[in-house]
């Protein structure tokens, strides 16, 4: 363009109006082209970094991926498999069994890896069952009920008492009598003729402290109640109450606490009067137990923390086991007192 200016001064002006029309046609046609290859460029360069968008997405998302799966196997405990002669212990059926062997069964387990031996557990058939076995030799250790524990103490002295089950860090427990909340019964004086639902012949709260009760007012509870319904487990008491089986159950604290777990609606029954106090379950030994596996499980029962074990407060939201507390015979003077006074 600079070149075409200096010609342009020793040119007529015709020559020059000439010169300017040929240097306006040749600035038309020297004039760039749009270049078509730029515009075609843009949309395969967006979509080449959609693409490699999505690329490191996937491998960060991949990546992130195979990080969690490999922390989840690094964390995951390992079980141990013991092999061997294997250590039996019994637990009385105070509720459902289903339910009992999925609450205690991790604590087997622990058991099981404290004193390096396979730990087997039983549920008996009923509260006396779990006595006998126990007395028999059948099994090596088993939780007793506090009155089934007194009982099969005398039965046999040479039954080692281990510890004692503590509910949510309690080691004694009140027996009541619960009727329905739209029941018309305001007093038990009013339950004369209806329907008692018991636990188990050798309960504590089901079926003793009951009978003590009534006894104490007067009256037995054989002639009082026009009929005795036994439901067989405490939960199973609460759950016949509600169906109207019965109009009164003689339970305990702990169960009525821990019904709303099992989905029992415990807003529709409520508590018309205590039947008396009680200690908690008690972990027993054999006559013939070998003493150092007697304490080793004891060791382990006595030093358990489920919030180490388990990161929870307790063992089982139904069972709510917090820990074992070491035995103090006086725990039973009441309840031996009572016993006494009954024979």
């Amino acid at each position: 363009m600079h070149r075409d200016e200096s010609e342009s001064v020793s040119l007529t002006r015709d020559s020059q109006t000439s010169s300017n029309e040929n240097s306006e046609a040749s600035t038309k046609v020297s004039r760039p082209k749009t270049s078509t290859f730029r515009k075609s460029e843009k949309p395969k360069s967006k979509t080449s970094l959609k693409r490699l968008s999505l690329y490191l997405l996937l491998s960060c998302a991949g990546a992130i991926a195979l990080a969690v799966i490999g922390w989840a196997i690094f964390r995951t405990p390992t079980k141990t498999i013991f092999i061997g002669e294997s250590v039996s212990i019994a637990w009385a059926p105070t509720m459902d069994p289903s339910v009992i062997r999925s609450e205690i069964t991790p604590l087997m387990n622990v058991i099981s890896e404290q004193i390096e031996t396979p730990v087997v557990l039983s549920i008996p058939k009923s509260y006396a069952d779990t006595s006998k076995k126990l007395l028999n030799g059948d099994v090596d250790f088993a939780l007793l009920p506090p009155l089934l524990y007194l009982r099969t103490i005398e039965r046999n002295p040479k039954v080692q008492p281990v510890a004692m089950k503590m509910y949510q860090g309690s080691k004694n427990a009140d027996g009541l009598l619960l009727v329905a909340s739209k029941s018309n019964v305001k007093k038990v004086d009013g339950l004369k003729g209806k329907i008692f639902c018991l636990t188990d012949k050798n309960s504590t709260t089901g079926n003793f402290l009951p009978r003590v009760f009534f006894k104490e007012r007067g009256t037995k509870l054989d002639t009082f109640a026009g009929k005795i319904v036994w439901s067989g487990d405490h939960i199973q008491g609460i759950r016949d109450l509600l169906a109207g089986k019965c109009d009164a159950v003689a339970t305990y604290s702990g169960a009525l606490l821990s019904a709303s777990d099992l989905g029992i609606p415990v807003a529709q029954v409520r508590t018309l009067a205590i039947t008396g106090h009680t200690p908690q379950d008690v972990v027993c030994a054999g006559p013939d137990t070998d003493p150092e596996l007697v304490e080793k499980v004891k060791n382990t029962l006595l030093t358990l923390d489920p919030k180490k074990e388990w990161n929870q407060e307790f063992v089982g939201k139904v069972e709510k086991i917090t820990g074992f507390s070491a035995l103090d015979d006086e725990d039973f003077t009441d309840l031996r007192k009572i016993i006494k006074e009954k024979k």
